[in-house]
């Protein structure tokens, strides 16, 4: 995506493009001919927020690409069971459920002699 805005292929600041314009003309006719330098900085500086933005995400963004190629070919369940194995969240409540000691404490039952659930929660191997 940088590379192409650098070489002129897309422009990431165009939805910002349409209202700094507009601003630039609404400043130019009020007679602030001064603030051009300032929008022409902004805009710059939208792009490298912009950029910075597509590197910090850049791990969601392949995982949403992903997940809309195979949402083309795959069944909805089969997408869904893709999606609980790869759920950062779902393992670790896999985790939780299976220690016994950290799940009882942040439930408050600490100071219980032994805990109930034995059994009455299974979680499947596959998962986590």
């Amino acid at each position: 995506v940088m590379e192409r805005q650098r070489e002129g292929d897309i422009k990431l600041e165009a939805i910002y493009t349409g209202p700094i314009d507009n601003l630039k003309k609404a400043l130019q006719t009020s007679g602030y001919k001064g603030t051009t330098r300032e929008l022409e900085q902004l805009q710059a500086n939208l792009v490298k927020e912009i950029e910075r933005d597509f590197e910090k995400y850049k791990k969601d963004i392949k995982e949403d690409i992903g997940q809309n190629i195979l949402a083309r070919y795959l069944p909805e369940s089969m997408l869904l069971e893709i999606g609980v194995k790869r759920d950062g969240q779902v393992e670790e409540a896999v985790k939780l459920v299976r220690d016994d000691k950290t799940f009882d404490t942040l439930l408050g039952r600490v100071g219980n002699k032994g805990s109930n659930r034995k059994g009455a929660i299974a979680v499947k191997d596959g998962v986590g």
